[in-house]
Protein backbone atom coordinates (compact mmCIF):
# COMPACT_ATOMS: atom_id res chain seq x y z
CA UNK A 1 0.00 0.00 0.00
CA UNK A 2 1.31 3.32 -0.72
CA UNK A 3 -1.22 5.62 -1.60
CA UNK A 4 -3.31 8.60 -0.03
CA UNK A 5 -5.56 7.68 2.91
CA UNK A 6 -8.39 10.41 2.79
CA UNK A 7 -8.98 10.44 6.55
CA UNK A 8 -5.13 11.28 7.29
CA UNK A 9 -5.07 14.03 4.36
CA UNK A 10 -8.17 15.42 6.12
CA UNK A 11 -6.29 15.66 10.08
CA UNK A 12 -3.05 16.85 8.47
CA UNK A 13 -4.00 18.71 5.80
CA UNK A 14 -1.83 18.16 3.75
CA UNK A 15 -0.56 15.43 1.27
CA UNK A 16 0.42 12.27 2.77
CA UNK A 17 2.12 9.22 1.40
CA UNK A 18 0.57 6.14 3.62
CA UNK A 19 2.89 3.00 3.47
CA UNK A 20 2.44 0.02 5.66
CA UNK A 21 5.61 -1.01 7.35
CA UNK A 22 5.13 -4.46 8.62
CA UNK A 23 9.01 -5.60 9.72
CA UNK A 24 11.78 -3.72 11.30
CA UNK A 25 13.89 -3.65 8.11
CA UNK A 26 11.72 -1.55 6.66
CA UNK A 27 11.26 0.91 9.61
CA UNK A 28 15.20 1.03 9.54
CA UNK A 29 14.98 2.12 5.64
CA UNK A 30 12.55 4.87 6.73
CA UNK A 31 14.07 5.93 9.57
CA UNK A 32 17.53 6.22 7.34
CA UNK A 33 15.65 7.94 4.71
CA UNK A 34 14.11 10.15 6.68
CA UNK A 35 17.79 11.04 8.78
CA UNK A 36 19.72 11.19 5.77
CA UNK A 37 16.74 13.76 3.88
CA UNK A 38 16.45 16.23 6.79
CA UNK A 39 20.63 16.47 7.38
CA UNK A 40 21.67 17.13 4.61
CA UNK A 41 25.29 18.40 4.34
CA UNK A 42 26.42 21.63 2.18
CA UNK A 43 28.28 20.58 -1.35
CA UNK A 44 31.95 20.51 -0.72
CA UNK A 45 33.99 23.79 -2.52
CA UNK A 46 35.39 21.29 -5.13
CA UNK A 47 32.18 19.81 -6.07
CA UNK A 48 30.79 22.86 -6.72
CA UNK A 49 33.67 23.99 -8.66
CA UNK A 50 33.68 20.44 -10.84
CA UNK A 51 29.86 21.12 -11.55
CA UNK A 52 30.66 24.87 -13.10
CA UNK A 53 33.26 23.45 -14.88
CA UNK A 54 31.32 20.75 -16.52
CA UNK A 55 28.73 23.36 -17.76
CA UNK A 56 30.74 25.28 -19.15
CA UNK A 57 32.47 22.21 -21.01
CA UNK A 58 29.02 20.87 -22.42
CA UNK A 59 28.00 24.29 -23.79
CA UNK A 60 31.13 25.25 -25.61
CA UNK A 61 29.33 25.93 -28.75
CA UNK A 62 26.61 28.17 -27.10
CA UNK A 63 29.70 30.33 -25.34
CA UNK A 64 31.18 30.98 -28.99
CA UNK A 65 28.19 31.25 -30.67
CA UNK A 66 26.36 34.48 -31.98
CA UNK A 67 23.48 34.82 -28.91
CA UNK A 68 23.67 38.19 -27.05
CA UNK A 69 25.84 37.99 -24.02
CA UNK A 70 23.13 38.92 -21.67
CA UNK A 71 21.27 35.56 -23.09
CA UNK A 72 24.14 33.34 -22.75
CA UNK A 73 25.14 34.69 -19.16
CA UNK A 74 20.98 33.44 -18.43
CA UNK A 75 21.43 29.88 -19.95
CA UNK A 76 24.30 29.42 -18.41
CA UNK A 77 23.46 30.51 -14.44
CA UNK A 78 20.09 28.57 -15.50
CA UNK A 79 22.20 24.84 -16.13
CA UNK A 80 24.31 25.79 -13.22
CA UNK A 81 21.87 26.35 -10.84
CA UNK A 82 19.71 23.12 -12.39
CA UNK A 83 22.59 21.16 -11.41
CA UNK A 84 23.36 22.25 -8.01
CA UNK A 85 19.83 21.66 -7.09
CA UNK A 86 20.25 18.09 -8.41
CA UNK A 87 23.60 17.67 -6.99
CA UNK A 88 22.22 19.09 -3.37
CA UNK A 89 18.80 17.19 -3.75
CA UNK A 90 16.66 20.26 -3.30
CA UNK A 91 13.70 20.42 -5.22
CA UNK A 92 12.73 23.85 -7.70
CA UNK A 93 10.23 24.93 -5.77
CA UNK A 94 12.40 25.55 -2.85
CA UNK A 95 14.77 27.25 -4.79
CA UNK A 96 12.00 29.22 -5.87
CA UNK A 97 10.31 30.76 -2.91
CA UNK A 98 13.74 31.23 -1.45
CA UNK A 99 14.55 33.50 -4.80
CA UNK A 100 11.82 35.89 -4.73
CA UNK A 101 12.19 35.99 -1.14
CA UNK A 102 8.95 34.26 0.37
CA UNK A 103 9.01 32.01 3.32
CA UNK A 104 9.45 28.46 3.49
CA UNK A 105 6.06 28.15 5.11
CA UNK A 106 3.45 29.78 6.13
CA UNK A 107 1.18 29.91 9.21
CA UNK A 108 -2.47 31.62 10.59
CA UNK A 109 -0.73 33.41 13.19
CA UNK A 110 2.36 35.21 13.73
CA UNK A 111 4.59 33.69 16.93
CA UNK A 112 6.69 35.33 18.87
CA UNK A 113 9.91 34.60 21.40
CA UNK A 114 9.19 34.87 25.02
CA UNK A 115 12.02 34.55 27.48
CA UNK A 116 9.92 34.18 30.63
CA UNK A 117 12.73 33.22 33.28
CA UNK A 118 13.86 37.07 32.76
CA UNK A 119 10.94 38.08 34.27
CA UNK A 120 10.32 35.93 37.15
CA UNK A 121 14.01 36.64 38.74
CA UNK A 122 13.15 40.07 38.22
CA UNK A 123 9.64 39.83 40.18
CA UNK A 124 11.33 37.44 42.60
CA UNK A 125 13.93 40.25 43.30
CA UNK A 126 11.61 42.03 45.24
CA UNK A 127 11.67 39.52 48.24
CA UNK A 128 15.37 38.73 47.89
CA UNK A 129 16.73 40.95 50.67
CA UNK A 130 13.88 39.60 53.08
CA UNK A 131 13.92 36.18 52.52
CA UNK A 132 17.12 35.75 50.78
CA UNK A 133 15.97 34.05 47.61
CA UNK A 134 18.86 32.33 45.61
CA UNK A 135 18.80 34.24 42.51
CA UNK A 136 22.41 34.39 41.73
CA UNK A 137 21.97 31.40 39.46
CA UNK A 138 20.37 33.96 37.18
CA UNK A 139 20.46 33.85 33.81
CA UNK A 140 19.49 37.17 32.88
CA UNK A 141 20.79 38.90 29.63
CA UNK A 142 21.55 42.53 28.92
CA UNK A 143 22.16 44.32 26.29
CA UNK A 144 24.89 47.43 26.40
CA UNK A 145 24.12 50.54 24.90
CA UNK A 146 26.04 53.86 24.79
CA UNK A 147 24.14 56.99 25.69
CA UNK A 148 25.92 60.15 26.77
CA UNK A 149 29.39 58.51 26.95
CA UNK A 150 28.09 56.44 29.70
CA UNK A 151 27.24 52.20 29.12
CA UNK A 152 23.61 51.03 29.96
CA UNK A 153 22.46 47.85 30.52
CA UNK A 154 18.87 47.05 28.68
CA UNK A 155 17.04 44.43 29.06
CA UNK A 156 13.64 43.58 27.39
CA UNK A 157 11.87 43.27 30.83
CA UNK A 158 12.59 47.20 31.30
CA UNK A 159 9.45 47.47 28.72
CA UNK A 160 7.12 45.77 30.76
CA UNK A 161 8.35 47.72 34.07
CA UNK A 162 8.47 50.84 32.94
CA UNK A 163 5.89 50.77 30.47
CA UNK A 164 3.02 53.89 30.38
CA UNK A 165 0.07 53.99 33.22
CA UNK A 166 -2.40 54.02 30.97
CA UNK A 167 -1.34 49.89 30.21
CA UNK A 168 -0.34 49.59 34.32
CA UNK A 169 -3.53 46.81 34.73
CA UNK A 170 -2.44 45.07 30.91
CA UNK A 171 -0.99 41.40 32.11
CA UNK A 172 2.45 40.20 30.96
CA UNK A 173 0.64 37.92 28.76
CA UNK A 174 -1.52 40.44 26.91
CA UNK A 175 1.65 42.74 27.20
CA UNK A 176 3.75 39.97 25.08
CA UNK A 177 0.71 39.24 22.22
CA UNK A 178 0.33 43.04 21.59
CA UNK A 179 2.77 45.41 22.63
CA UNK A 180 6.22 45.75 21.12
CA UNK A 181 9.18 48.48 21.09
CA UNK A 182 9.07 51.03 17.92
CA UNK A 183 11.19 54.16 17.84
CA UNK A 184 10.02 57.43 17.75
CA UNK A 185 10.37 59.44 14.41
CA UNK A 186 13.01 62.14 14.96
CA UNK A 187 10.41 65.08 14.29
CA UNK A 188 8.40 63.58 17.31
CA UNK A 189 11.72 63.22 19.19
CA UNK A 190 12.57 66.33 19.02
CA UNK A 191 9.33 67.46 20.57
CA UNK A 192 9.27 64.96 23.40
CA UNK A 193 12.70 66.45 24.16
CA UNK A 194 11.39 69.98 24.46
CA UNK A 195 8.94 68.83 26.42
CA UNK A 196 10.99 66.93 28.64
CA UNK A 197 13.26 69.40 29.19
CA UNK A 198 10.38 72.18 30.23
CA UNK A 199 9.13 69.32 32.94
CA UNK A 200 12.52 68.79 34.11
CA UNK A 201 12.72 72.64 34.43
CA UNK A 202 9.22 72.27 36.64
CA UNK A 203 9.90 69.46 38.81
CA UNK A 204 12.97 68.04 40.23
CA UNK A 205 11.89 65.00 41.60
CA UNK A 206 11.33 61.71 39.17
CA UNK A 207 7.71 61.69 38.15
CA UNK A 208 5.25 58.76 35.74
CA UNK A 209 3.96 62.24 33.64
CA UNK A 210 3.65 60.94 30.52
CA UNK A 211 5.22 63.70 28.35
CA UNK A 212 5.12 62.66 24.83
CA UNK A 213 1.61 61.13 24.79
CA UNK A 214 -0.04 64.29 22.72
CA UNK A 215 3.44 63.85 20.50
CA UNK A 216 2.70 60.14 19.24
CA UNK A 217 0.71 58.28 17.23
CA UNK A 218 -2.25 56.34 17.48
CA UNK A 219 -2.14 53.25 20.07
CA UNK A 220 1.23 54.58 21.38
CA UNK A 221 2.11 55.41 24.76
CA UNK A 222 5.44 56.96 26.31
CA UNK A 223 7.65 55.18 28.64
CA UNK A 224 8.26 56.38 31.91
CA UNK A 225 11.45 58.17 32.70
CA UNK A 226 13.09 55.48 34.31
CA UNK A 227 13.45 53.28 30.95
CA UNK A 228 16.84 54.39 29.30
CA UNK A 229 15.15 54.55 25.81
CA UNK A 230 12.91 56.59 27.21
CA UNK A 231 13.26 59.76 24.94
CA UNK A 232 13.28 57.90 21.64
CA UNK A 233 11.61 55.39 21.79
CA UNK A 234 7.60 54.25 22.93
CA UNK A 235 5.23 51.21 23.07
CA UNK A 236 3.26 50.61 20.32
CA UNK A 237 -0.32 48.66 20.98
CA UNK A 238 -1.50 46.52 18.27
CA UNK A 239 -5.55 45.91 17.49
CA UNK A 240 -6.89 42.40 18.71
CA UNK A 241 -6.56 40.93 14.94
CA UNK A 242 -2.61 41.59 14.78
CA UNK A 243 -1.89 40.14 17.99
CA UNK A 244 0.70 37.61 18.05
CA UNK A 245 0.79 34.25 19.99
CA UNK A 246 4.08 34.14 22.28
CA UNK A 247 6.42 31.00 21.66
CA UNK A 248 7.49 30.31 25.74
CA UNK A 249 11.51 30.10 25.19
CA UNK A 250 13.94 29.04 27.69
CA UNK A 251 14.16 26.14 30.83
CA UNK A 252 11.03 23.61 31.67
CA UNK A 253 8.06 25.04 32.80
CA UNK A 254 7.85 24.64 36.31
CA UNK A 255 5.21 21.72 37.67
CA UNK A 256 2.68 21.90 40.48
CA UNK A 257 3.11 18.63 41.61
CA UNK A 258 7.13 18.51 41.95
CA UNK A 259 10.03 20.66 42.34
CA UNK A 260 10.12 24.25 44.34
CA UNK A 261 6.70 24.67 45.25
CA UNK A 262 7.49 28.36 45.89
CA UNK A 263 9.45 29.16 42.54
CA UNK A 264 6.20 27.39 41.05
CA UNK A 265 4.04 29.97 42.22
CA UNK A 266 6.11 32.75 40.94
CA UNK A 267 6.19 31.60 37.88
CA UNK A 268 2.54 31.72 37.71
Amino acid sequence: MNSITPLVSYIFRCNTDVTSLNSGTAVKEVVIYVSDYITKSSLKTHVIFDSIKSIFAKNCEMIGGSLPSKEKARQLMTKVVNLLSTKMEMGAPMICMYLLGNPDHYTDHKFVNFYWQSYVSEARRVWCADENLDITNSTDKFTLIKQKGKLVGLSPVFDYIYRASELENMTLYDWVCQCTRVKIPAKKQSLTQNTLDNLDECHESDTEIDPALGTLGKNMFAFTRDHPLHRGHAIKVSPPKDTVIPNIVGATLPRRDQGDQEYYCSTM
